[in-house]
């Protein structure tokens, strides 16, 4: 074509505004450097876009394993974000996006290796799932472009932390979510408002500590805010713990809560006041064996107070008991855990097991194996559970009872609870004389909830855990592993991770919470849709024992709702691959493999490759049969002897039948020494062209078509596993285009062969 001058200034004006619209992006665009993208100035670029007060974390502290907790363990700790660090036998879901084969679930091994296609082994635990997943998404650039790595726990060490005691909802908490103290008690509802935070202790390898600095008074009480490990377990006493006790001649006899600097008097006023028929000037304090004589009249009632009498008052200390006789002097005092607490006649009250009776009998919660009687600093031990709950006492139990006498106190304590935690329908507090065992206390806390991780529950005592098996309890019956319980005991039953898995030819596969997708659309979307060989028409709902297959293309497409289901804990949805597929050559979008579905014709397979190219000859598209080549390639290349297929060049003689290898035809005989050799591999060769020749001229194995004239429906038109469909340029000419069909038809003979 001549040049014109019309061209070369047309082409000028279009370099000349393209120039400047470059150089304007680049001035409007602001340059950011290499220093520019450090870390300290990511931060405050993401700091400056939270809100008010959600900056910088206030600093945690962490404890080392085997180190003593408290004040003086303060290690600044590495990010919360990174997760978790991995421990040997934790089960890892590992997921590539758009690699399958570089993707599944590997378990932590004990030396903390686990091993990866293409990486082979990989240190993994003393990582935490972020780091891991930085980590591979470094090695894995060598062999894939831009990979997207997920790593998520899915199984393992159980990771759970154990709250007991004062806070509103005590229970087992999964580390991973909740890494510090703090958290952790916030997750669990914060400490009720008789919790007394000063004394909690954080338990550790059997192990107690304190978790609170130094208190100072008029303070608030803030723990440390602890990494946690899992198995720790965080006990918050009850301020009732922290009570004196108050019994005798006044209004409210009782529990007192104790208070910084509280005296005998102000703990008298707490209940009630004492009553006219008190002697404030008997007043006792009983500490241990310990008796304190005091003198509250002058403070309490000062008017009855005689001239110059002199006031003696006691601050209290941790379970002391305060004493408030009556006028005459001559009351027993039966306190603690009885129905009826309070001063008994001793004309009637001989012995202390008749004391506790006439003061109501036992309550539910009495240790009456562990009551006693307390006489002027001697304490008088006592075994009341045989006479006065036989059926509750032990065999081997010997009843001691005591003579009393005015001034005795008899004091019954209360047993302390057992607690049942985690994974139970009705968790909280139980008295140990209603649940002497494992099994009695899960059916006393409404069974194992449907969550409940069974296998890894086990029994807190004294900060040791007692591995205890309830699926091989309850579920198959072995009364082996019941335990009998003591009082302070813990049930924790952990609850099992809630996740699903997403399996298949999907384009993210892998391991996700439940809370993330409740239904298998949601799934469906999380996972990223189908791959190209997904048959998401068949997709199977795996639940327990059961399998139900799904018709994913009917939800997403027409919008089928009853092919939808909510998903459950441990559900996997599989989705499975499309064995039968074609192949498409020539001038489309997406050449190459491509499934096919019941029902597809010409016209859907050129629809999945993208539809043929702008310079397509859409008049000349060939279909190449795979199933008719076959067929024809058998019965050409393979004659029976006798039929001119192998026809000896010479007369034969005669021989005795050969031995032939079992299950090899005849064709495969060795020859004899009379027998004609095969055919070489240059007489072979010609013999696949001749038959390629004759296969490319026929219209079973090759059919050409005009695209635009296939008729809806047509059967003939329909795609078969393994055909072959070829789309020229418009500029071929037609003995090149018979030469690429030659060459395609033999190509699929030599295949066939091989």
């Amino acid at each position: 074509m001549p040049f014109r001058w019309q061209d070369w200034t047309r082409f000028c004006v279009l370099l000349f505004l393209a120039s400047g619209l470059t150089w304007g992006a680049s001035w409007c665009t602001p340059q950011v450097s290499a220093d520019d993208l450090s870390r300290p100035h990511l931060d405050g670029l993401l700091l400056a876009q939270l809100p008010a007060g959600q900056g910088a974390e206030a600093p945690r502290e962490t404890l080392s394993v085997g180190a003593p907790l408290g004040p003086d363990a303060n290690p600044r700790l590495r990010p919360l974000a990174g997760g978790m660090i991995l421990r040997p036998e934790d089960v890892l879901s590992i997921s590539v996006q758009g690699e399958p084969q570089l993707s599944g679930q590997v378990q932590v091994r004990p030396d903390g290796l686990i091993v990866l296609p293409l990486l082979g082994e990989v240190e993994a635990s003393g990582l935490t799932v972020t780091e891991l997943a930085d980590f591979l998404r470094e090695e894995l650039r060598r062999y894939v472009v831009n990979p997207i790595v997920s790593v998520i726990q899915v199984g393992g060490v159980p990771r759970v932390v154990s709250v007991l005691g004062a806070v509103a909802a005590p229970g087992t908490y999964d580390v991973r979510q909740y890494e510090s103290l703090l958290a952790v008690l916030a997750a669990c509802g914060g400490p009720t408002q008789e919790a007394d935070l000063a004394r909690a202790v954080l338990v550790r390898d059997g192990e107690p500590a304190r978790v609170v600095k130094d208190v100072v008074p008029g303070e608030p009480i803030i723990p440390m805010d602890i990494q946690l490990q899992a198995g720790d377990a965080l006990i918050v006493p009850s301020l009732v713990q922290r009570a004196v006790r108050v019994a005798g001649a006044v209004v409210r006899p009782g529990l007192v809560m104790l208070e910084e600097g509280l005296t005998a008097s102000r703990a008298l006023l707490w209940a009630g006041g004492a009553d006219e028929s008190a002697d404030l000037t008997a007043v006792q304090v009983l500490r241990g064996a310990e008796r304190i004589n005091l003198n509250l009249r002058p403070i309490l009632r000062a008017e009855r107070a005689a001239e110059g009498e002199v006031a003696r008052d006691e601050e209290l200390q941790l379970d002391d008991i305060v004493l408030v006789p009556r006028a005459s002097g001559q009351a027993i005092f039966v306190i603690g855990a009885v129905n009826a607490p309070g001063p008994q006649p001793p004309g009637e009250a001989q012995k202390a097991s008749k004391a506790v009776v006439m003061a109501g009998g036992p309550g539910p919660s009495a240790d009456l194996s562990a009551a006693y009687v307390l006489r002027d600093g001697e304490m008088i031990a006592l075994e009341l559970t045989p006479l006065l709950q036989p059926a509750q006492a032990a065999p081997d139990a010997v009843a001691a009872d005591a003579e009393i006498e005015a001034g005795d106190v008899v004091v019954v304590p209360e047993l302390q609870p057992i607690f049942a935690i985690g994974g139970v329908n009705s968790p909280g507090a139980v008295s140990p004389a209603q649940a002497g065992s494992v099994s009695d206390l899960v059916v006393l806390a409404g069974g194992l909830a449907d969550d409940a991780d069974g296998a890894g529950a086990y029994v807190l005592r004294d900060g040791e855990q007692i591995p205890v098996d309830l699926k091989l309890l309850f579920d198959e019956g072995d009364s082996s592993v019941d335990m009998a319980l003591l009082p302070r005991d813990a049930l924790v039953v952990p609850r099992q991770p809630q996740v699903f898995h997403v399996v298949g030819q999907v384009m993210s596969p892998g391991t996700y919470p439940l809370e993330q997708a409740p239904t298998v659309l949601d799934a469906w979307a999380l996972s990223g849709g189908p791959l190209l060989m997904s048959d998401s028409a068949h997709a199977l709902l795996l639940r327990g024992g059961e399998t139900e297959e799904l018709n994913l293309e009917a939800l997403v497409h027409r919008g089928d709702m009853s092919q939808n289901r909510e998903l459950r804990a441990g559900d996997t949805l599989l989705v499975p691959k499309i064995e039968d597929e074609v192949y498409v050559f020539g001038v489309v979008a997406r050449p190459g493999v491509h499934p096919i579905r019941e029902g597809d014709t010409v016209i859907d397979i050129l629809a999945d490759a993208g539809g043929p190219g702008s310079g397509a000859n859409i008049k000349k598209i060939a279909l190449i049969r795979r199933r008719v080549i076959e067929a024809e390639r058998r019965e050409e290349l393979y004659e029976r002897p006798g039929e001119g297929a192998r026809a000896p060049s010479r007369p034969t003689v005669e021989r005795a039948p050969r031995a032939t290898r079992p299950g090899v035809g005849s064709r495969y005989e060795r020859p004899g020494r009379d027998e004609p050799a095969r055919d070489s591999g240059a007489q072979q060769a010609d013999r696949v062209e001749q038959v390629a020749q004759k296969l490319a001229e026929g219209t079973q194995a090759v059919a050409l078509f005009d695209l635009a004239k296939v008729p809806d429906g047509d059967p003939r038109f329909l795609v078969q596993p393994g055909d072959v469909i070829y789309v020229p340029a418009k500029q071929v000419e037609a003995n090149e285009f018979r030469q690429i069909i030659l060459q395609i038809v033999t190509s699929l003979i030599a295949g066939a062969l091989l």
